[in-house]
């Protein structure tokens, strides 16, 4: 993941978090991801062929993910 704080002129990676590369493997499909605010964040990703998927939370702008 990659964060802008100047409406997309400039881009920086986030550090990578575990969790979130992990989930990718096993759910490689991102059908949504959404940030409510600066901090908060939610993100669907799915197996399409095993029709199942997992929904993650960041609070502390994507740095971190965790499975709820």
């Amino acid at each position: 993941l990659y964060q802008t704080k100047d409406q997309g002129a400039t881009w920086k990676p986030l550090p990578v978090s575990g969790v979130l590369q992990s989930k990718l493997k096993e759910y490689p499909e991102v059908v949504k991801l959404q940030f409510y605010s600066e901090k908060l964040a939610w993100l669907l990703i799915e197996k399409k062929e095993d029709k199942k998927s997992i929904l993650l939370q960041s609070t502390n702008g994507g740095i971190s993910w965790r499975v709820m």
